[in-house]
């Protein structure tokens, strides 16, 4: 990782001459996270396709008092992009880039990172309070969506509020009870909540969602429209799959994202999430079960959550969110369900364990 030091008003200035000259002809997008947070997107009409694929649930009518605005657009050669833009000199050889930097403004003379060019992934992103820089390689959705979920770097950002937090996992659940799963990637969440979901279920979200903090109640909300599955689970579950759209090839390696913004009926948002999971996968069971979990295993469901969250989208401070989200989860009950391998069995069990909870 290479390091540079630039006076933060001065980079923000060239920054912002730069991006502006960039852009002809700008367009505007806006999205609410949860309720939370208003956000507004300036970009190009490029960008637009995979935008609202993937953010037709959060897409709002334009707002006059957004809380933060991005400002996206294309950067081609990003290798370039520090000396053009910005005025640093020499080669950079390292992948990342951290730009270091004195703010303005009462907080004195304290340093901090404002702003990362990821040249191995091709972006760069400037963290404001309420003004985020995001470039990007390029708007095929091909490249761009092999990014994953869009923005999920800043929105996680916006949403570090005491009462909130985006957080990387999964809920469904039904009647109003919500079922949180904790679990790293590829442990089997994106395909038990998909498939619950295409049977009936009520449905957050496979991958990022948002918590949040009401009172003696925690919800979830969805921000994305989007799912990831693997070319077997798809074709298992393509007939239920029907209002579903291709988009691109996943950020995760052999796997397929899909559109299913046409599912809004399934869709719930401010979902009271009533326990939490720990999905484990066993081949060799032939019926799948729920059973409590453990001091020790909540603990480490909670932890797995954590560090999934801060992994994916860079927290290089943590420690508040490490306290909010545990904060979040520890009166929650704590479940395991043993995943076997027929899909549809086991959202059957989860399905009656959800009922369950209205008793």
């Amino acid at each position: 990782m290479s390091r540079v030091i630039l006076e933060e008003r001065k980079c923000l200035e060239r920054l912002d001459c730069y991006v502006r000259n960039k852009m002809e002809n700008p367009v505007e997008r806006f999205y609410s996270l949860g309720g939370i947070k208003t956000v507004r997107i300036v970009t190009v009409e490029d960008a637009l396709f995979l935008m609202d694929r993937q953010l037709a649930w959060s897409r709002i009518a334009p707002s006059d008092n957004p809380d933060a605005t991005v400002f996206l657009w294309q950067e081609e050669s990003l290798r370039d992009f520090p000396g053009r833009a910005l005025g640093v000199k020499g080669e950079l050889e390292d992948d990342f880039l951290q730009i270091i930097g004195v703010p303005d403004g009462p907080e004195g003379t304290k340093v901090r990172e404002y702003m990362n060019v990821d040249f191995k992934y091709g972006t760069v992103l400037y963290d404001g309070k309420d003004v985020f820089y995001h470039a990007v390689r390029s708007f095929d959705p091909t490249v761009w969506g092999k990014d994953g979920h869009l923005f999920a770097k800043i929105f996680y950002r916006l949403l570090k509020t005491p009462v909130s937090s985006l957080v990387h996992s999964a809920c469904v659940g039904t009647g109003g009870n919500g079922i949180l799963f904790c679990a790293k990637a590829m442990m089997g969440k994106s395909t038990l909540t998909v498939a619950s979901m295409l049977k009936g279920m009520e449905y957050v979200s496979d991958d990022y969602l948002i918590l949040h903090s009401d009172r003696d109640s925690l919800l979830a909300s969805p921000i994305y429209n989007i799912i990831n599955l693997s070319p077997k689970m798809y074709r298992l579950m393509f007939d239920e799959l029907d209002k579903s759209r291709f988009v691109c090839p996943s950020a995760v390696q052999d796997k397929y994202t899909l559109d299913i913004s046409a599912y809004t009926d399934r869709m719930r948002r401010n979902y009271p999430v009533r326990a939490a999971m720990l999905p484990v996968i066993d081949t060799s069971a032939t019926e799948p079960v729920i059973v409590p979990c453990s001091v020790s295993e909540k603990g480490a469901g909670i932890t797995q959550l954590i560090h999934s969250t801060i992994s994916q989208v860079w927290d290089q401070q943590p420690s508040e969110t490490i306290v909010r989200i545990s904060t979040m989860l520890r009166p929650l009950p704590f479940y395991r369900i043993i995943l076997t391998p027929d899909i549809f069995a086991n959202v059957e069990c989860l399905r009656r364990f959800a009922d369950s909870l209205s008793a």
